[in-house]
């Protein structure tokens, strides 16, 4: 009976207001990525918030900055709505 109704809730688009949360889940997949980088592919990166740099001996690298989208929200949506 009231199950269409908690189906409903995923209808809402609650990205907008879990920006706190979206923010830590970023600074988290920031820090496992730049770990993963440094420990197995011995790859010289430094983080800085949300954002990942590397700069090699010859002085070229990159730069990029994990967005809000990147921040694994929306999959978590998904999965919970697949597993409800």
């Amino acid at each position: 009976n009231r199950f269409p109704y908690a189906l409903m809730l995923f209808a809402i688009p609650w990205s907008g207001y879990l920006d706190p949360l979206t923010f830590r889940l970023r600074l988290f997949s920031t820090a496992l990525s730049t770990g993963f980088c440094s420990s197995v592919l011995r790859l010289k990166v430094e983080r800085l918030g949300t954002q990942v740099f590397l700069v090699d001996a010859s002085g070229h690298g990159f730069q990029f900055d994990v967005a809000a989208a990147c921040s694994g929200i929306r999959s978590a949506t998904v999965v919970l709505l697949l597993t409800l």
